[in-house]
């Protein structure tokens, strides 16, 4: 399907466009091979927007699940330190979830190099991308209650930011994500950890890793054991006060180096997610093919 802009339309007008587009379910395939997806091209099924904290439009990618609505939803933010990236990082994995029955979103968001924007107006971003997938949730076919949020690196503290950090006092009626799914994510913001720098004297506000509590939800962690910027004992603090509320799924990838789900660690972690997803949300698993090479990655690192 070639991609559609949804910008600017109205509600009226959005809700026929997602009717026009609707198309049977189609019939799972028997397997799917993920060194395949990996290599794969693939674009999203339509846009929508949101207005940013910089007062801009921006846009959110949406790859649209097959079936019956409502159908659960996933907001996934890309990696990049806050200043840089692409919401492109999650492309090849959203078109795996989708044959859950996920639709996935992916939000453009402020960032340092490419807007001028603080770590600040990024999470700021996250909130008001998470608010405008809600708010807009019967119109896009999907369920508010049943949505998800992940994401790597700094995406992965967007994430976190839903989950934990209190909302910004102009959004009101925020509902944190009923899961989260992180790759490797920036979670200690203290000057232990990553980001203090850029945070600066606000870091603590900021910091999921000081911020967790009882309505903290499920979450999948995953951390490469050779990161040099999370290391495997932050991943564990995190989990363990997670489990205090809620389950933690903590996955440490031998090897793994930050942000190695982009290249050799992409089959296993797109393993891990797609079955965490489908448990949390109680849908039917897919299975996948078991290589035994990886074909050379290509993709360009965001870390």
């Amino acid at each position: 399907m070639a991609r559609r802009s949804l910008i600017g339309m109205t509600p009226l007008a959005l809700g026929a466009a997602l009717i026009s587009m609707a198309v049977p379910a189609c019939a799972q395939s028997t397997l799917i091979d993920p060194y395949s997806v990996q290599k794969s091209k693939v674009s999203p099924d339509f846009e929508i927007s949101y207005t940013s904290s910089l007062g801009r439009e921006f846009p959110i990618y949406v790859f649209r699940a097959d079936g019956p609505a409502p159908r659960p939803a996933l907001v996934m933010y890309h990696g990049g330190s806050w200043k840089r990236g692409t919401p492109d990082q999650f492309y090849r994995q959203a078109k795996v979830w989708n044959q859950l029955g996920i639709t996935v979103f992916l939000p453009v968001y402020a960032l340092g190099e490419t807007h001028g924007a603080t770590p600040q107006q990024s999470t700021m971003d996250a909130f008001l991308s998470w608010q405008a997938v809600r708010q807009n949730a019967e119109l896009l076919g999907i369920d508010a209650n049943a949505s998800a949020a992940g994401g790597g690196s700094a995406g992965g503290h967007l994430a976190a930011a839903l989950a934990t950090l209190q909302p910004p006092s102009t959004l009101v009626d925020h509902q944190a994500p009923m899961a989260l799914v992180l790759f490797n994510p920036v979670i200690d913001n203290s000057p232990a950890g990553f980001g203090a720098k850029s945070l600066g004297p606000q870091w603590q506000s900021y910091s999921p890793l000081h911020h967790i509590s009882a309505e903290h939800p499920p979450t999948l962690f995953m951390l490469g054991d050779s990161d040099t910027l999370i290391p495997v004992e932050t991943g564990e603090r995190y989990c363990q006060d997670v489990r205090a509320w809620a389950r933690c799924e903590l996955i440490i990838y031998p090897g793994g180096t930050h942000s190695w789900f982009n290249k050799d660690g992409f089959a296993d972690t797109l393993r891990d997610s797609t079955r965490f997803l489908a448990e949390t949300f109680s849908l039917e698993p897919v299975q996948f093919k078991t290589a035994n090479a990886q074909p050379d990655a290509t993709d360009t690192l965001q870390d």
